[in-house]
C-alpha cells in the first residue's frame, strides 16, 4: 500500500466514509431509511430484504471507493466499477420515470443522490483512464 497521500485520497476516503455510513444505517434501521430518506419511499412498498440488499451494494461501492483512496495504481479501475453501479442505478431510475413508476417530479431530488454521483465517477474514471495511457507513453525522442 502506497503511503503518500494527495486530494484524490481524501475526496475517496470521505465518499468510502460517507458511503458507509447510510449502507449501514441502511442494514441496521432499514424501515427508518425507507420512511426518511428523500423520495425512497415513493418507489413502492417497504420490503426489509430488498432494502438490505440495497444496503449491501452501497456497502461494497464504499468499499471500493476506500481501496481507490489507498491504492492509487487501482484508481481507475476502481472508480469505474463504482460509476457502472451508479450509472445501471441512474437509468433504472429514468426507465421508471420513462415507464411512469416514477413521477417526473422525482428526478429533481434525484439529481443529487442518483444521476450526479453518475455522471461524475463516470468523467473521474474516463479521466483517470487517459491520464493513465498518457503516462504510459513512451517520451518522443529529443534531437
Amino acid at each position: 500500500m502506497e503511503s503518500k497521500t494527495d486530494g484524490w485520497t481524501w475526496l475517496l476516503g470521505g465518499l468510502a466514509g460517507v458511503t458507509a455510513a447510510v449502507s449501514l444505517w441502511i442494514l441496521i434501521d432499514p424501515e427508518g431509511w425507507f420512511e426518511v430518506f428523500p423520495g425512497v419511499a415513493e418507489t413502492g412498498p417497504f420490503n426489509v430484504h430488498f432494502v438490505r440488499d440495497v444496503g449491501c451494494a452501497n456497502l461494497m461501492i464504499a468499499a471500493v471507493l476506500g481501496w481507490a483512496a489507498l491504492v492509487r495504481t487501482h484508481r481507475a479501475v476502481l472508480i469505474m466499477v463504482t460509476a457502472i453501479w451508479f450509472g445501471l442505478h441512474a437509468l433504472l431510475h429514468v426507465f421508471d420515470t420513462m415507464r411512469g413508476h416514477l413521477h417526473t417530479d422525482h428526478m429533481i431530488p434525484d439529481f443529487a443522490a442518483i444521476y450526479a454521483p453518475a455522471i461524475l465517477t463516470l468523467g473521474v474514471a474516463i479521466w483517470m483512464f487517459r491520464r493513465d495511457a498518457r503516462a504510459a507513453e513512451p517520451a518522443e525522442p529529443t534531437n
